[in-house]
């Protein structure tokens, strides 16, 4: 499961998305916290709509046993 909180802030006559709280809540079998942090971060690292915006994007992840 995964949530965002995006601020949007005043840009000339529009808005602008400036930040994206992401928070990552995962139930894995067989994964270590070691693996699971590995894989957040590539896919926070590669993620295509991450690429395009041009705010900073925060993650907070927990594996759930």
């Amino acid at each position: 499961e995964t949530t965002a909180k995006v601020t949007l802030d005043k840009d000339g006559d529009g808005f602008s998305i400036t930040k994206s709280a992401l928070d990552l809540k995962a139930t894995i079998a067989d994964i270590s916290p070691e693996q699971f942090e590995a894989i957040a971060a590539g896919a926070k690292a590669n993620c295509p709509v991450s690429k395009v915006l041009n705010a900073e994007i925060t993650l907070t992840h927990s594996l759930n046993a």
